[in-house]
C-alpha cells in the first residue's frame, strides 16, 4: 500500500492543475442544466442505470450461491468484473465516448444491462457467469466515466462539481436504493 501511495504522490506532482472558477449563483447555473432536454434523458439514463448496478451488487453474489456457486467463484466474479471489465474500459473511455457520444454510450449501457439479465436467466452453471462478468466494464465502468464527463461538459463555468454530483447521486442514492423498493414485502 505504501508504495502505491509514493506512485500515487509522483502521479500527482505531474499534473497541471488550473485554478478553479467560481460561479457566482450556482442554483441559477444548475437550473438552467435542468432546462435541457438532453440533461433530462441523461438523468432518466442514468437512474436506470443506477437501477441495474443496485440489482447486481445486491443480488449477483447471491443468485450465484442459489444455482450452486462456492465462495471461490464469486471471488473471481468480482475479479474478472474489476481486471476484466472496468479497468479496459476506464483506460479507452475517452476514445469510447468521443467516438459514439455521452448519450449513446449510456444507452449503450443499458442495452448491456438488458443482455446481462437475460443471460442470467438462462444460466444454470454458475460457471458461466464469468464471461458475461465482462460486460461490468460496460455497464459500470464506462457508465461511470461517461456521468463524470457528461457532467463537466454540460454544466456552467463555475458549477462543475455540483452537476456532476447531482449525475452521481441519482446514480448511487436514487438508482441502487429504488430497486430496493420494487423488491420490499409490504406487509400489514
Amino acid at each position: 500500500m505504501a508504495a502505491m501511495f509514493l506512485l500515487c504522490l509522483a502521479n500527482i506532482t505531474r499534473l497541471e492543475l488550473t485554478k478553479p472558477c467560481f460561479a457566482k449563483n450556482i442554483l441559477k447555473g444548475v437550473r438552467t442544466v435542468f432546462k435541457s432536454k438532453k440533461f433530462l434523458a441523461f438523468e432518466l439514463a442514468n437512474l436506470m442505470n443506477g437501477v441495474g448496478i443496485g440489482i447486481c451488487w445486491f443480488y449477483l453474489m447471491w443468485f450465484i450461491k442459489s444455482i450452486g456457486g462456492s465462495d471461490l467463484l464469486c471471488g473471481l466474479t468480482i475479479a474478472v468484473q474489476s481486471f476484466g471489465g472496468c479497468i479496459p474500459f476506464m483506460f479507452f473511455s475517452g476514445w469510447i465516448i468521443r467516438k459514439f457520444g455521452h448519450l449513446e454510450t449510456v444507452t449503450f449501457a443499458l442495452l448491456t444491462y438488458g443482455i446481462r439479465f437475460l443471460y442470467y436467466s438462462y444460466l444454470h452453471d454458475p460457471w458461466w457467469i464469468l464471461p458475461m462478468e465482462l460486460t461490468h466494464g460496460i455497464t459500470y465502468g464506462l457508465n461511470y466515466t461517461t456521468m463524470a464527463s457528461f457532467g463537466k461538459l454540460s454544466s456552467k463555468p463555475g458549477t462543475e462539481a455540483t452537476t456532476q454530483s447531482i449525475l452521481f447521486s441519482t446514480h448511487e442514492g436514487l438508482g441502487k436504493p429504488f430497486e430496493l423498493l420494487f423488491n420490499f414485502q409490504w406487509k400489514l
